[in-house]
């Protein structure tokens, strides 16, 4: 999520653009076993979640945390009630849901894996993802389009649109992990306790939305990104990543999705060479170009 962070919960308009890293499922059917299912989450080839579940979908677990695999379990057993010709307790199920990029990075596990379950499922993804987690559904319709999209919530339902995006500059955007994970939950429990009105704050959001995707210049961009930050910093009350960590960078530093942890965005004027100096030296080791991370159109 590139723009309008908590307040598209709101309606504000939100540009999302999606990552080259992402998820894979693959279910494997069999003649019927001890088990009903056999779950597996992976991650750079290491299974950290693993489970069984019985025919009345009682877990028993391997491996990782119990709470992970209650709620796949809630989502397998939501997909077996809407479509119970795809899970029949007559079979056994291997299903295994990989990534190629690590936990801690933040780049939607949960939602592509809502995306790769109403694939295969046919379920609608947004349903999915409403029962399941919650949200705002940004990263579903990211992860269904492979696209980057224009969101926003109408009524409460999801309205978007995909977009093409073509940054001149893109070789002077990098992502910073900054080394730890944020919980979006928490986040949104502290947007929700604001008591600020939030409409003239939208407005101003949709319209650098609008405007920073179609930004010509790095100064243009660069412009947008800080006039963001100081009115969601200002929003939420909170200090502004840049200042918290990066005071002394010459470019721009974002904050992406919810605020304190995960991947920032930072632009440069200056060469790869000396970004990346700048930010080892402040023990930051995971950097990423833009053409690493994000799917060109």
């Amino acid at each position: 999520m590139l723009t309008a962070e908590y307040f598209v919960l709101d309606g504000a308009l939100s540009l999302a653009l999606p990552t080259i890293q992402g998820q894979k499922l693959s279910i494997t059917t069999s003649e019927k076993k001890e088990y009903f299912i056999h779950w597996q989450s992976i991650v750079e080839d290491e299974v950290w979640l693993e489970f069984l579940l019985s025919e009345t979908h009682e877990i028993t677990l391997l491996k990782g945390e119990q709470e992970k695999a209650t709620i796949i379990q809630q989502l397998l057993k939501m997909v077996q009630q809407e479509k119970p010709l795809l899970l029949l307790n007559t079979f056994s199920y291997e299903i295994k849901i990989e990534a190629d990029f690590p936990r801690n990075w933040g780049l939607g596990s949960s939602s592509t894996l809502i995306g790769n379950m109403a694939q295969w499922s046919g379920l609608n993804g947004f349903m999915l993802n409403e029962k399941i987690f919650g949200g705002s559904g940004y990263d579903i319709a990211v992860a269904l389009e492979a696209k980057p999209v224009l969101y926003q919530l109408e009524n409460k339902k999801p309205v978007y649109k995909t977009v093409t995006i073509h940054f001149p500059f893109a070789e002077n955007l990098f992502f910073i992990h900054l080394n730890q994970k944020q919980n979006s939950r928490e986040g949104i429990a502290h947007y929700r306790q604001l008591t600020i009105d939030k409409q003239p704050v939208i407005q101003q959001l949709n319209e650098i939305t609008q405007n920073i995707f179609q930004a010509e210049s790095l100064q243009q961009f660069e412009i947008l990104l800080n006039q963001h930050e100081d009115i969601i910093a200002q929003s939420l009350q909170l200090k502004k990543v840049k200042d918290l960590f990066f005071a002394d960078y010459w470019g721009s530093v974002k904050s992406l999705g919810a605020w304190g942890g995960d991947f920032v965005l930072a632009t440069s004027h200056k060469t790869k060479a000396e970004t990346l100096q700048y930010f080892q030296q402040k023990g930051y080791e995971t950097i990423l170009d833009y053409k690493d991370i994000i799917f060109a159109n």
